[in-house]
């Protein structure tokens, strides 16, 4: 599950592969030896928000 969740974020927002020490390949793509390693030493934590939290951000102007 870790292993998906580093990929799904890696593929949305491919400049986080830094923190993870993940390196990409020419099509942007993780390598699998710095992905094993990187899901070696993390964690997946999954937040929900609700319409409300959500509009409370937007509130707070952070809608983009």
């Amino acid at each position: 599950m870790i292993v998906q969740g580093l990929q799904k974020l890696l593929h949305a927002i491919p400049s986080d592969a830094k923190y993870h020490a993940v390196k990409l390949d020419f099509n942007g793509h993780p390598n699998a030896e710095y992905m094993a390693n990187a899901v070696s030493s993390s964690i997946l934590i999954r937040i929900q928000l609700t319409s409300r939290d959500w509009n409370v951000w937007k509130e707070r102007g952070n809608e983009q």
